[in-house]
């Protein structure tokens, strides 16, 4: 296998490739492992929430389908699902679920939507933006860059 090859498989697997000292294998594994299951609970509730979001928003679908910016709620919730889990915060994301089931009502159909799609757009937002929490990080760097080539040739 290529590195380059490598790389991209790790970059596709959400994984970062790093050169440890054999002397520190074990204190780095035993900070991964920490970090994994400080997180993992989160995670799970988070994961939870968005099946929950994605449940309520096909019972909408069924019992109105012709609700005008159902299909906006739906492609704004698909662009939201693929961010990584741990980027999403679990508190908005259960208003948001509180806010979806409210479409439900006849009298808060169009606010609710527009409300729901409005946090949609924060919770994107800030997920697109902030650094990933409790990294060290402000910026993320990219794993390899590929050298110019010289045009010497």
């Amino acid at each position: 296998m290529r590195l380059s090859s490598l790389f991209a498989l790790a970059h596709a697997l959400d994984l970062e490739l790093a050169l440890v000292p054999r002397k520190a294998v074990a204190a780095v594994r035993s900070l991964s492992r920490d970090a994994i299951n400080s997180n993992r609970k989160d995670v799970v509730a988070i994961q939870k929430e968005m099946q929950r979001i994605s449940e309520t928003i096909r019972s909408i679908q069924m019992s109105m389908p012709d609700l005008e910016g159902l299909q906006g709620l739906q492609k704004s919730f698909s662009d939201l699902s693929r961010f990584r889990l741990p980027m999403l915060d679990l508190a908005e994301m259960k208003k948001l679920r509180h806010i979806i089931e409210q479409i439900g009502r006849p009298e808060k159909e169009i606010v609710s939507l527009n409300e729901s799609l409005k946090i949609m757009r924060t919770i994107r937002n800030k997920a697109s933006h902030d650094p990933l929490p409790d990294s060290g990080d402000t910026l993320s760097r990219p794993a390899y860059s590929l050298d110019e080539e010289d045009d010497d040739a």
